[in-house]
Protein backbone atom coordinates (compact mmCIF):
# COMPACT_ATOMS: atom_id res chain seq x y z
CA UNK A 1 0.00 0.00 0.00
CA UNK A 2 1.36 3.52 -1.04
CA UNK A 3 1.39 6.72 1.17
CA UNK A 4 -1.19 7.95 -0.86
CA UNK A 5 -3.16 5.10 0.20
CA UNK A 6 -2.77 4.92 3.50
CA UNK A 7 -3.19 8.49 3.92
CA UNK A 8 -6.89 8.92 1.44
CA UNK A 9 -8.17 5.18 3.15
CA UNK A 10 -9.09 3.99 -0.75
CA UNK A 11 -9.88 6.11 -3.72
CA UNK A 12 -13.95 6.21 -3.10
CA UNK A 13 -13.37 7.75 0.40
CA UNK A 14 -11.09 9.96 -1.03
CA UNK A 15 -13.64 11.40 -3.65
CA UNK A 16 -16.55 11.28 -0.88
CA UNK A 17 -13.98 13.42 0.89
CA UNK A 18 -13.73 15.86 -1.26
CA UNK A 19 -17.41 15.97 -2.03
CA UNK A 20 -18.20 16.19 1.76
CA UNK A 21 -15.55 19.26 1.74
CA UNK A 22 -17.00 21.05 -0.95
CA UNK A 23 -20.41 21.10 -0.31
CA UNK A 24 -19.86 21.89 3.62
CA UNK A 25 -17.81 24.92 2.09
CA UNK A 26 -21.14 26.35 0.46
CA UNK A 27 -23.26 25.72 3.53
CA UNK A 28 -20.58 27.32 5.96
CA UNK A 29 -20.27 30.14 3.72
CA UNK A 30 -24.46 30.53 3.23
CA UNK A 31 -24.91 30.49 6.65
CA UNK A 32 -22.19 32.86 7.92
CA UNK A 33 -23.57 34.72 5.08
CA UNK A 34 -26.79 34.50 6.11
CA UNK A 35 -26.38 35.67 9.64
CA UNK A 36 -24.20 38.79 8.89
CA UNK A 37 -26.57 40.24 6.40
CA UNK A 38 -29.41 40.37 8.89
CA UNK A 39 -27.33 41.73 11.99
CA UNK A 40 -25.94 44.55 9.46
CA UNK A 41 -27.99 44.97 7.27
CA UNK A 42 -31.41 43.51 6.61
CA UNK A 43 -32.78 43.95 10.14
CA UNK A 44 -30.14 46.28 12.15
CA UNK A 45 -31.86 47.92 15.11
CA UNK A 46 -34.92 45.67 14.45
CA UNK A 47 -35.92 44.89 18.44
CA UNK A 48 -37.06 41.52 16.15
CA UNK A 49 -33.55 40.86 15.54
CA UNK A 50 -33.18 37.77 17.88
CA UNK A 51 -36.12 36.29 16.34
CA UNK A 52 -34.98 36.86 12.86
CA UNK A 53 -31.45 34.72 14.26
CA UNK A 54 -33.72 32.05 15.79
CA UNK A 55 -35.84 32.20 12.24
CA UNK A 56 -32.85 31.37 10.27
CA UNK A 57 -31.63 28.66 12.99
CA UNK A 58 -34.78 27.06 12.67
CA UNK A 59 -35.05 27.19 8.94
CA UNK A 60 -32.00 24.78 8.77
CA UNK A 61 -32.62 23.09 11.96
CA UNK A 62 -36.42 21.77 11.63
CA UNK A 63 -36.25 19.55 8.15
CA UNK A 64 -33.81 17.54 10.60
CA UNK A 65 -36.77 17.16 13.08
CA UNK A 66 -39.37 16.67 10.77
CA UNK A 67 -37.52 15.78 7.74
CA UNK A 68 -34.40 13.12 8.69
CA UNK A 69 -36.88 10.46 9.84
CA UNK A 70 -38.62 9.48 7.17
CA UNK A 71 -35.28 10.53 4.83
CA UNK A 72 -33.41 7.55 6.91
CA UNK A 73 -35.92 4.82 6.03
CA UNK A 74 -36.06 5.70 2.09
CA UNK A 75 -32.08 6.52 2.26
CA UNK A 76 -31.73 2.36 3.42
CA UNK A 77 -33.87 1.17 0.32
CA UNK A 78 -32.51 3.82 -2.59
CA UNK A 79 -28.87 4.11 -4.02
CA UNK A 80 -26.93 6.00 -2.05
CA UNK A 81 -24.84 7.35 -4.75
CA UNK A 82 -27.85 8.82 -7.21
CA UNK A 83 -29.32 10.03 -4.05
CA UNK A 84 -26.34 12.36 -3.06
CA UNK A 85 -26.11 13.42 -6.52
CA UNK A 86 -29.52 14.20 -7.22
CA UNK A 87 -29.55 16.17 -3.65
CA UNK A 88 -26.69 18.23 -4.76
CA UNK A 89 -28.25 19.31 -7.62
CA UNK A 90 -31.02 20.17 -6.30
CA UNK A 91 -29.68 22.45 -4.11
CA UNK A 92 -27.74 24.60 -6.79
CA UNK A 93 -31.17 24.84 -8.21
CA UNK A 94 -32.76 26.71 -5.37
CA UNK A 95 -29.96 29.17 -4.57
CA UNK A 96 -30.25 30.46 -8.55
CA UNK A 97 -33.66 32.60 -7.80
CA UNK A 98 -32.60 33.66 -4.65
CA UNK A 99 -29.22 35.31 -6.48
CA UNK A 100 -32.16 37.09 -8.97
CA UNK A 101 -34.13 38.34 -6.08
CA UNK A 102 -30.99 40.17 -3.91
CA UNK A 103 -29.88 41.13 -7.78
CA UNK A 104 -32.99 42.93 -7.66
CA UNK A 105 -32.98 44.58 -4.61
CA UNK A 106 -36.82 43.30 -3.69
CA UNK A 107 -37.85 44.46 -0.23
CA UNK A 108 -36.43 43.49 3.34
CA UNK A 109 -39.25 41.43 3.97
CA UNK A 110 -39.39 39.44 0.70
CA UNK A 111 -35.47 39.39 0.90
CA UNK A 112 -35.51 37.10 4.25
CA UNK A 113 -38.33 35.32 3.34
CA UNK A 114 -36.36 33.90 0.32
CA UNK A 115 -33.56 33.00 2.36
CA UNK A 116 -35.82 31.65 5.15
CA UNK A 117 -37.05 29.16 1.85
CA UNK A 118 -33.75 28.64 0.60
CA UNK A 119 -32.67 27.36 4.22
CA UNK A 120 -35.32 25.37 4.55
CA UNK A 121 -35.06 23.73 1.01
CA UNK A 122 -31.30 22.88 1.39
CA UNK A 123 -31.96 21.37 4.76
CA UNK A 124 -35.02 19.48 3.49
CA UNK A 125 -32.16 17.95 0.90
CA UNK A 126 -29.02 17.82 3.06
CA UNK A 127 -31.43 15.10 5.71
CA UNK A 128 -30.82 12.93 2.36
CA UNK A 129 -27.48 13.56 1.24
CA UNK A 130 -25.87 13.06 5.01
CA UNK A 131 -27.69 9.62 5.54
CA UNK A 132 -26.37 8.57 2.30
CA UNK A 133 -23.05 9.63 2.52
CA UNK A 134 -22.59 7.87 6.11
CA UNK A 135 -23.97 4.43 4.52
CA UNK A 136 -21.67 4.38 2.06
CA UNK A 137 -18.66 5.69 4.46
CA UNK A 138 -19.83 2.44 6.36
CA UNK A 139 -18.45 0.14 3.56
CA UNK A 140 -16.37 1.93 1.83
CA UNK A 141 -14.29 2.38 5.10
CA UNK A 142 -12.03 -0.83 6.41
CA UNK A 143 -12.54 -1.23 10.20
CA UNK A 144 -9.23 -0.97 10.99
CA UNK A 145 -8.95 2.67 9.42
CA UNK A 146 -12.44 4.18 11.19
CA UNK A 147 -11.24 6.18 13.41
CA UNK A 148 -8.38 7.55 10.83
CA UNK A 149 -10.74 8.32 8.46
CA UNK A 150 -13.44 9.94 11.07
CA UNK A 151 -10.91 12.30 11.47
CA UNK A 152 -10.15 13.24 8.07
CA UNK A 153 -13.92 13.70 7.53
CA UNK A 154 -13.99 16.62 10.65
CA UNK A 155 -10.80 17.69 9.16
CA UNK A 156 -12.51 18.21 5.86
CA UNK A 157 -15.81 19.88 7.12
CA UNK A 158 -13.68 22.31 9.43
CA UNK A 159 -11.04 22.79 7.28
CA UNK A 160 -13.61 24.72 4.44
CA UNK A 161 -15.37 25.95 7.71
CA UNK A 162 -11.94 27.87 8.49
CA UNK A 163 -11.89 29.43 5.18
CA UNK A 164 -16.02 29.79 4.79
CA UNK A 165 -16.87 31.21 8.21
CA UNK A 166 -13.89 34.46 7.26
CA UNK A 167 -14.58 34.76 3.68
CA UNK A 168 -18.55 35.06 4.04
CA UNK A 169 -18.48 38.00 6.76
CA UNK A 170 -15.35 39.50 4.35
CA UNK A 171 -17.28 38.98 0.94
CA UNK A 172 -20.25 40.67 2.54
CA UNK A 173 -18.69 43.49 3.90
CA UNK A 174 -16.61 44.25 0.31
CA UNK A 175 -19.53 43.22 -2.14
CA UNK A 176 -22.83 42.20 -0.62
CA UNK A 177 -24.57 38.99 -0.61
CA UNK A 178 -24.71 37.57 -4.36
CA UNK A 179 -20.95 36.20 -4.46
CA UNK A 180 -21.56 33.81 -1.96
CA UNK A 181 -24.52 33.16 -2.80
CA UNK A 182 -22.81 32.46 -6.23
CA UNK A 183 -20.14 30.28 -4.67
CA UNK A 184 -22.76 28.45 -2.39
CA UNK A 185 -24.24 27.14 -5.83
CA UNK A 186 -21.02 26.32 -7.52
CA UNK A 187 -19.97 24.36 -4.86
CA UNK A 188 -23.14 21.85 -4.89
CA UNK A 189 -22.59 21.66 -8.42
CA UNK A 190 -18.82 20.34 -7.84
CA UNK A 191 -19.69 18.22 -4.94
CA UNK A 192 -22.14 16.34 -7.25
CA UNK A 193 -19.68 16.29 -10.24
CA UNK A 194 -16.99 14.60 -7.89
CA UNK A 195 -19.39 11.96 -6.54
CA UNK A 196 -19.89 10.68 -10.30
CA UNK A 197 -16.32 9.59 -10.10
CA UNK A 198 -16.37 6.97 -7.65
CA UNK A 199 -16.59 3.56 -9.33
CA UNK A 200 -17.55 0.33 -8.04
CA UNK A 201 -19.27 1.04 -4.65
CA UNK A 202 -19.84 -2.07 -2.78
CA UNK A 203 -23.75 -2.92 -2.34
CA UNK A 204 -24.85 -1.45 1.10
CA UNK A 205 -26.78 -4.04 2.74
CA UNK A 206 -30.69 -4.05 2.64
CA UNK A 207 -31.47 -5.02 6.37
CA UNK A 208 -34.66 -6.22 7.53
CA UNK A 209 -35.70 -7.49 3.71
CA UNK A 210 -38.69 -9.40 4.99
CA UNK A 211 -39.96 -6.05 6.13
CA UNK A 212 -41.80 -4.15 3.18
CA UNK A 213 -44.08 -1.43 4.94
CA UNK A 214 -42.57 2.05 5.62
CA UNK A 215 -43.50 2.08 9.69
CA UNK A 216 -42.17 -1.42 10.01
CA UNK A 217 -38.78 -0.55 8.78
CA UNK A 218 -39.35 2.95 11.04
CA UNK A 219 -39.85 1.32 14.41
CA UNK A 220 -37.11 -1.19 13.48
CA UNK A 221 -34.72 1.67 13.01
CA UNK A 222 -35.91 3.31 16.59
CA UNK A 223 -35.62 -0.10 18.03
CA UNK A 224 -32.37 -0.39 17.30
CA UNK A 225 -31.01 2.79 18.18
CA UNK A 226 -32.18 2.42 21.42
CA UNK A 227 -31.22 -1.00 22.05
CA UNK A 228 -27.37 -1.06 21.33
CA UNK A 229 -26.10 0.94 23.87
CA UNK A 230 -23.00 2.20 22.29
CA UNK A 231 -25.60 3.91 19.51
CA UNK A 232 -27.78 5.37 22.84
CA UNK A 233 -24.48 6.69 23.91
CA UNK A 234 -24.18 8.71 21.38
CA UNK A 235 -28.03 9.65 21.24
CA UNK A 236 -27.60 11.00 24.49
CA UNK A 237 -24.88 12.74 23.92
CA UNK A 238 -25.93 14.41 20.47
CA UNK A 239 -28.96 15.51 22.94
CA UNK A 240 -26.70 17.39 25.40
CA UNK A 241 -24.69 18.87 22.83
CA UNK A 242 -28.11 20.17 20.67
CA UNK A 243 -29.15 22.15 23.83
CA UNK A 244 -26.27 24.11 23.92
CA UNK A 245 -26.16 24.35 20.21
CA UNK A 246 -29.74 25.98 20.11
CA UNK A 247 -28.82 28.62 22.59
CA UNK A 248 -25.55 29.39 21.13
CA UNK A 249 -27.34 29.82 17.43
CA UNK A 250 -29.49 32.47 19.06
CA UNK A 251 -26.70 34.16 20.65
CA UNK A 252 -22.99 34.08 19.50
CA UNK A 253 -23.73 36.37 16.73
CA UNK A 254 -25.42 39.31 18.92
CA UNK A 255 -23.01 38.41 21.64
CA UNK A 256 -20.14 39.11 19.35
CA UNK A 257 -21.37 41.60 17.61
CA UNK A 258 -23.04 43.70 19.91
CA UNK A 259 -21.28 43.09 23.36
CA UNK A 260 -18.07 42.83 21.84
CA UNK A 261 -18.89 45.21 19.54
CA UNK A 262 -16.14 43.20 16.85
CA UNK A 263 -16.81 44.07 13.30
CA UNK A 264 -17.99 42.17 10.62
CA UNK A 265 -14.24 40.90 9.70
CA UNK A 266 -13.67 40.26 13.68
CA UNK A 267 -16.60 38.61 14.11
CA UNK A 268 -15.23 36.39 10.71
CA UNK A 269 -12.28 35.63 11.96
CA UNK A 270 -13.79 34.87 15.79
CA UNK A 271 -16.00 32.23 13.95
CA UNK A 272 -12.99 30.88 11.89
CA UNK A 273 -10.72 29.99 15.14
CA UNK A 274 -13.84 27.74 16.00
CA UNK A 275 -13.16 25.79 12.93
CA UNK A 276 -9.02 26.32 13.06
CA UNK A 277 -9.13 24.37 16.78
CA UNK A 278 -11.57 21.93 14.91
CA UNK A 279 -8.68 21.07 12.61
CA UNK A 280 -6.26 21.18 15.43
CA UNK A 281 -8.39 18.37 17.36
CA UNK A 282 -9.25 16.17 14.58
CA UNK A 283 -5.27 15.74 13.69
CA UNK A 284 -4.61 14.98 17.27
CA UNK A 285 -8.17 13.10 17.92
CA UNK A 286 -6.91 9.92 15.70
CA UNK A 287 -4.00 8.94 18.00
CA UNK A 288 -5.59 10.48 21.21
CA UNK A 289 -9.01 8.17 20.53
CA UNK A 290 -6.68 5.03 19.85
CA UNK A 291 -5.38 5.24 23.34
CA UNK A 292 -8.23 6.15 25.17
CA UNK A 293 -11.08 4.70 22.75
CA UNK A 294 -14.12 6.34 21.81
CA UNK A 295 -16.70 5.88 23.87
CA UNK A 296 -14.30 6.97 27.04
CA UNK A 297 -13.16 10.19 25.66
CA UNK A 298 -16.80 10.85 23.83
CA UNK A 299 -18.67 12.62 27.30
CA UNK A 300 -14.77 13.74 28.88
CA UNK A 301 -15.52 16.35 24.85
CA UNK A 302 -18.01 17.17 25.74
CA UNK A 303 -17.26 18.30 29.34
CA UNK A 304 -14.29 20.21 27.90
CA UNK A 305 -16.63 21.74 25.54
CA UNK A 306 -18.95 23.06 27.82
CA UNK A 307 -15.55 24.61 29.91
CA UNK A 308 -14.63 26.17 27.13
CA UNK A 309 -17.77 27.90 26.09
CA UNK A 310 -17.98 29.17 29.87
CA UNK A 311 -14.76 31.05 29.76
CA UNK A 312 -16.27 32.56 26.49
CA UNK A 313 -19.64 33.51 28.60
CA UNK A 314 -17.51 35.83 30.27
CA UNK A 315 -14.65 37.27 27.48
CA UNK A 316 -15.11 40.94 27.13
CA UNK A 317 -12.20 41.06 23.97
CA UNK A 318 -11.30 40.29 20.62
CA UNK A 319 -8.27 38.14 21.65
CA UNK A 320 -9.80 36.71 24.11
CA UNK A 321 -12.38 35.21 22.24
CA UNK A 322 -10.85 34.05 19.15
CA UNK A 323 -8.40 31.82 22.17
CA UNK A 324 -11.81 30.42 23.36
CA UNK A 325 -13.29 29.60 20.25
CA UNK A 326 -9.99 27.59 19.25
CA UNK A 327 -10.32 25.39 22.49
CA UNK A 328 -14.25 24.95 22.38
CA UNK A 329 -13.51 23.77 18.35
CA UNK A 330 -10.47 21.81 19.52
CA UNK A 331 -13.00 20.19 21.83
CA UNK A 332 -16.01 19.89 19.20
CA UNK A 333 -13.56 18.00 16.82
CA UNK A 334 -12.83 15.18 19.54
CA UNK A 335 -16.84 14.92 20.01
CA UNK A 336 -17.54 14.42 16.67
CA UNK A 337 -14.73 12.49 15.53
CA UNK A 338 -15.46 9.62 18.40
CA UNK A 339 -19.28 9.66 17.40
CA UNK A 340 -17.98 8.00 13.61
CA UNK A 341 -16.17 4.95 14.67
CA UNK A 342 -18.78 4.15 17.78
CA UNK A 343 -21.74 4.70 14.77
CA UNK A 344 -19.71 2.77 12.30
CA UNK A 345 -19.14 -0.29 14.84
CA UNK A 346 -22.47 -0.57 16.81
CA UNK A 347 -24.38 -0.40 13.63
CA UNK A 348 -26.22 -2.93 11.58
CA UNK A 349 -25.61 -3.33 8.22
CA UNK A 350 -28.33 -1.54 6.50
CA UNK A 351 -29.64 0.09 9.29
CA UNK A 352 -27.02 3.64 8.89
CA UNK A 353 -29.43 5.50 7.12
CA UNK A 354 -32.67 5.26 10.20
CA UNK A 355 -29.75 5.66 13.09
CA UNK A 356 -28.41 9.01 11.00
CA UNK A 357 -32.39 9.96 11.29
CA UNK A 358 -32.34 9.04 15.18
CA UNK A 359 -29.80 10.97 15.81
CA UNK A 360 -30.14 13.97 13.99
CA UNK A 361 -33.59 14.87 14.98
CA UNK A 362 -32.45 14.56 18.31
CA UNK A 363 -30.15 17.04 17.69
CA UNK A 364 -32.54 19.09 15.74
CA UNK A 365 -35.66 19.01 18.35
CA UNK A 366 -33.25 19.91 21.20
CA UNK A 367 -31.25 22.41 19.16
CA UNK A 368 -34.61 23.73 18.18
CA UNK A 369 -36.56 23.90 21.52
CA UNK A 370 -33.26 25.64 23.05
CA UNK A 371 -32.89 28.22 19.60
CA UNK A 372 -36.91 28.90 20.94
CA UNK A 373 -37.11 29.45 24.14
CA UNK A 374 -33.85 31.29 24.17
CA UNK A 375 -34.70 33.80 21.29
CA UNK A 376 -38.48 34.77 22.75
CA UNK A 377 -36.91 35.50 26.34
CA UNK A 378 -34.39 37.72 24.45
CA UNK A 379 -37.13 39.47 22.37
CA UNK A 380 -39.51 39.56 26.10
CA UNK A 381 -36.52 41.18 27.68
CA UNK A 382 -35.83 43.36 24.72
CA UNK A 383 -39.22 45.04 24.48
CA UNK A 384 -39.72 45.39 27.67
CA UNK A 385 -36.59 47.53 27.89
CA UNK A 386 -37.30 49.53 24.24
CA UNK A 387 -40.47 50.03 26.53
CA UNK A 388 -38.61 52.28 28.75
CA UNK A 389 -36.04 53.28 26.62
CA UNK A 390 -33.81 51.13 27.27
CA UNK A 391 -31.19 48.40 25.37
CA UNK A 392 -30.93 45.15 25.89
CA UNK A 393 -28.69 43.93 28.93
CA UNK A 394 -25.67 42.86 27.25
CA UNK A 395 -25.02 40.67 30.07
CA UNK A 396 -28.23 37.95 28.80
CA UNK A 397 -25.81 36.95 26.44
CA UNK A 398 -23.12 35.95 28.30
CA UNK A 399 -26.03 34.16 30.63
CA UNK A 400 -27.64 31.93 28.19
CA UNK A 401 -24.32 30.96 27.02
CA UNK A 402 -23.03 30.12 30.67
CA UNK A 403 -26.74 28.24 30.44
CA UNK A 404 -25.81 26.06 27.73
CA UNK A 405 -22.06 25.39 29.28
CA UNK A 406 -23.72 24.01 32.11
CA UNK A 407 -25.93 21.47 30.23
CA UNK A 408 -22.66 20.60 28.85
CA UNK A 409 -21.00 20.04 32.18
CA UNK A 410 -23.32 18.32 33.80
CA UNK A 411 -24.71 15.88 31.21
CA UNK A 412 -20.97 15.11 30.12
CA UNK A 413 -19.61 14.18 33.66
CA UNK A 414 -22.85 12.27 34.31
CA UNK A 415 -22.55 10.16 31.07
CA UNK A 416 -18.44 9.41 31.93
CA UNK A 417 -19.69 8.38 35.43
CA UNK A 418 -22.01 5.84 34.15
CA UNK A 419 -19.63 4.53 31.59
CA UNK A 420 -16.60 3.85 33.81
CA UNK A 421 -19.65 2.26 36.46
CA UNK A 422 -20.87 0.23 33.94
CA UNK A 423 -17.06 -1.01 32.84
CA UNK A 424 -16.05 -1.87 36.95
CA UNK A 425 -19.50 -3.48 36.93
CA UNK A 426 -19.03 -5.58 34.04
CA UNK A 427 -15.26 -6.69 35.17
CA UNK A 428 -15.47 -9.88 36.81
Amino acid sequence: MTSEARFLVSRNFALLWVAQATSSFGEFILGATVTVWLVLDLAKGDPLLPTYVAAVVIASSAPRLFVAPFAGVWVDRWRAKPTMIKADLLRAVLIAPVIVLAATTPSRGLTIGSLLCLLVGISVLSQFFNPARAALMQVVIPVSRRVDASSKSMFASLGVATIAAALGPILFALYGAIPALTITMLTFLVSALVITQTRKLAVVPVSDPEITAFWSRFRNGLATAWRVRSVRLVIVGVGLYGVSLGINNAVLSLFALETLQLSAAQYGIVAATFSLGGLIGAVFATPLLHKVGSERLFPIAIVLLGVSYFGYAFTRDFWSASLLMLLSGIAFAVYVVAQGPILQAATPPGFMGRITAVSVPILGLSSTLATIVTSQLLSWVSFRASAVGASLDSRAYAVAIAAGAAVLCIGGTAMAVGSRQRSQGSVP
